[in-house]
């Protein structure tokens, strides 16, 4: 199945257009999606000056990671979740791409998420101020060569 028509699951209902929207693409990641998510929501809540949106994208997990993902979506402003019926990075990063109403999107491993992430009101406020660069950023130690 292509990632063009795989099937997408949305929750948290849609919302407003934002300036960035930061996709967490997870899979099996149930011990460790809730800590992360709540972690990077309230670095978010005090340290962004931009309107925003988290994006968990789970790529089928079947480890309870959606039950999670689906709670913090009521529990949580600004945070949203799809799943996709296939597993696979890209597909999921692809569709949650095509999911979203932001004038910038960011991509984040989990890992990241627990990381210092006093460096990401920058990378957001040039993607976001500068209107002619590529929408998409990665920010991701594993992905760093692919920041655009």
């Amino acid at each position: 199945m292509s990632d063009a028509t795989a099937p997408v699951d949305v929750m948290g209902g849609a919302t407003a257009p934002v300036e960035v929207e930061i996709v967490i693409p997870v899979h099996n990641e149930r011990t460790a999606v809730e800590g992360s998510v709540r972690r990077l929501h309230g670095f978010l809540t005090r340290s962004c000056p931009f309107s925003w949106r988290i994006l968990i994208a789970d790529g089928a997990s079947t480890d309870g990671t959606l039950k999670v993902s689906r709670r913090l979506t009521y529990e949580l402003d600004h945070v949203e979740a799809i799943r996709l019926a296939v597993d696979g990075r890209d597909l999921t990063l692809r569709a949650a791409a095509r999911q979203t109403n932001a004038r910038a999107v960011c991509f984040m491993d989990l890992d990241h998420a627990n990381s210092d992430l006093t460096s990401l009101p920058a990378v957001v406020a040039a993607r976001v101020s500068n209107p002619t660069s590529h929408p998409l950023t990665f920010l991701s130690p594993r992905d760093r060569k692919l920041a655009s």
